[in-house]
């Protein structure tokens, strides 16, 4: 979006009643931001120059591992439920629905903020959907066995990136782990797509530390005028963080996200 060299004022963000502007996936070479950078975090990517074959060239042990294990699950779902079909690159606004209501349903199970309540987040996928071209576009990719849609994936691409954005899968299928067929699906279409790399996105999500075959550094923060606002965001980080590394983690998951929208509540600038 900033052209290298270029010098970027992120005060001018703050304009018409914008008390903050939040980043968690800022890139390090934006030096105006460092003064309200506070967090660095990876973000996996996966390499897929050269499609699935390629991928598994610089795949870790686990990596190849899931793969594997993701073309013989293939082959089962096809001989219980019937024929496997890929679709790399749909426009199906139906299917794009029922990916919506899928994710709705994990962000209930799980406790996450639901990021579709607002009605505008539809009208926005439904616009990307729509958008095409190789230089921006959003590909919404679909894998069924039978009549059945195991998994999906609704994402960005930017020439020959693709970045992961809202993956989901059928719960009724888990057993079969239909995330890692999409996964590998879509490694497998990448060189038709024009698809080079597939960035995940940090997270601590364990298929994407199995999954990836490198990472980058990725900045977390706001611009703020409000050092009270600064504050507050600080201490919820650091609980959060206490949170995830204690031993009764994995039973804090709802607190930590509730945590996690603390700065929606925070108070005013000056």
């Amino acid at each position: 979006v900033l052209a290298p060299g270029t010098g970027f004022p992120p005060l001018g963000l703050l304009a018409d009643g914008v008390r903050g502007f939040a980043f968690d996936h800022l890139v390090e070479d934006c030096a105006d931001f460092e003064p309200w950078i506070e967090s660095r975090r990876p973000s996996p990517f996966l390499d897929v120059s050269g499609g699935l074959d390629g991928y598994l060239g610089r795949a870790s042990r686990s990596g190849k591992d899931n793969m594997g294990q993701a073309r013989r699950r293939a082959a089962k779902a096809e001989r219980t439920h019937g024929p496997v079909r890929f679709v790399a690159d749909s426009t199906d606004q139906e299917i794009l629905e029922k990916v919506i209501e899928l994710k709705r349903a994990q962000y209930a199970a799980t406790g996450a903020k639901d990021y579709f309540a607002a009605p505008d987040r539809h009208e926005l996928m439904g616009g990307l959907l729509r958008t095409r071209g190789t230089s921006f576009a959003g590909v919404l990719s679909t894998l069924h066995a039978g009549p059945h849609l195991l998994a999906a994936h609704f994402g960005i691409r930017s020439g020959s990136v693709l970045h992961w954005w809202f993956p989901v899968y059928d719960p009724a299928f888990a057993n079969l782990a239909p995330g890692w067929m999409l996964l590998r699906e879509l490694a497998i279409a990448a060189p038709a797509m024009g698809i080079t790399r597939i960035d995940l996105g940090r997270g601590d999500d364990e298929y994407k530390r199995r999954a990836k075959t490198g990472e980058t550094l990725v900045c977390q923060g706001m611009v703020t005028r409000s050092s009270a606002r600064q504050t507050l965001r600080r201490a919820r980080d650091s609980m959060v963080e206490t949170a995830k590394s204690s031993a009764l983690g994995p039973g804090l998951r709802k607190i930590v996200h509730g945590l996690r929208n603390l700065n929606r509540q925070s108070p005013p600038g000056p």
